[in-house]
């Protein structure tokens, strides 16, 4: 019984995650939250810097659930 709820958290707090990183990848974009290649940067391109926060909603939610 713990372990299914335990799972169903696990797969519910992923879930989170990934949505909002999709939400608010365009909100990052908007805000103006976005890493600018140049420098030592790697990427080519700009990249949204939003991810975090979603992760540690999705993290928070497994946690305190």
């Amino acid at each position: 019984m713990i372990r299914r709820m335990l799972e169903f958290n696990a797969m519910v707090s992923c879930g989170i995650t990934v949505v909002l990183m999709l939400v608010l990848r365009p909100v990052a974009t908007i805000v103006g939250l976005i890493d600018a290649p140049g420098g030592r940067k790697r990427h080519g391109a700009p990249v949204p810097v939003i991810g975090g926060l979603a992760m540690i909603v999705g993290l928070g939610y497994g946690v305190f659930m």
